[in-house]
């Protein structure tokens, strides 16, 4: 039978004093360096809305403000994002769930450098922009709403505010543009199946596209509601009678019958 050779109770207080201050040594590393913790968690989380918001060619560049060390924490600290909306003034939040729980926040600055369309030439407020008056080129960013890197999202939209050549287009000053004006000569079509009647008319009001508006038929006088497709043209809007009011011509004319 093979024998077990027993292990001094001496070695093993001292193995476990080793492990201790091992564990110990390994909680204090995932504090002393939280500040480039903190900048990783900043620069995943950055990247993930980048992408998110399909901005091409990303690079972020960020830097923990606060350098302050907090107490050990044995179990390990998470990093969670507070206050993400201004790139040059972000907070994130450590969080340690041990023992001793403590919560501490973190300011971080960060650069987000990104292909984004700009305007090619000077762009008035509220004409439409054509795909032509567009070009990509790399610019750091505001704040991540701020730019697009598709043209496609800029294509025939209008800015509100009038841009000047290489200005960073921004989505949130984007409108449709006003597509039909009051008092022009419009392009009325009636769809039905089979077939597209198109004729003259006059816009009573302004609209962008989509919109409905009121709409003169100058060949019999008629003002009817019709929604705006293009530029000085609009589609008839085709109103559903109820179920119920069916039921009563239904019943109407059923009486008359008799």
């Amino acid at each position: 039978m093979k024998q077990v050779r027993r292990i001094p109770a001496c070695l093993l207080m001292l193995a476990l004093a080793f492990a201790t201050s091992a564990g110990a040594d390994d909680a204090a590393a995932s504090t002393a360096d939280l500040p480039a913790q903190i900048e990783q968690a900043a620069r995943v989380h950055l990247l993930e809305r980048a992408r998110t918001a399909d901005l091409h060619r990303i690079s972020v560049n960020v830097t923990a403000v606060s350098r302050d060390i907090p107490p050990d924490c044995a179990s390990g600290v998470r990093i969670e994002a507070v206050d993400t909306r201004h790139l040059s003034r972000m907070r994130f939040a450590v969080v340690c769930d041990g023992m001793s729980p403590w919560r501490l926040e973190s300011i971080v600055r960060a650069r987000l450098t990104a292909e984004v369309v700009v305007a090619a030439s000077d762009l008035r407020a509220g004409a439409p922009i054509e795909p032509q008056a567009l070009a990509l080129e790399r610019r750091e960013i505001p704040a991540m709403d701020a730019a697009v890197s598709d043209p496609a999202a800029v294509d025939g939209k209008a800015s509100r505010r009038a841009l000047r050549q290489g200005q960073i287009v921004d989505p949130r000053w984007l409108i449709e543009p006003l597509l039909v004006r009051r008092g022009a000569a419009v392009e009325i079509v009636a769809r039905h199946p089979g077939v597209a009647v198109r004729v003259a008319g006059e816009a009573m009001e302004a609209g962008r596209r989509a919109q409905v508006i009121s709409v003169r038929n100058t060949a019999n006088g008629a003002v009817i509601q019709a929604r705006v497709i293009g530029a000085n043209q609009v589609e008839v809007v085709r109103e559903e009678r109820p179920a119920e009011h069916d039921g009563e011509a239904n019943t109407a004319t059923s009486r008359r019958s008799r």
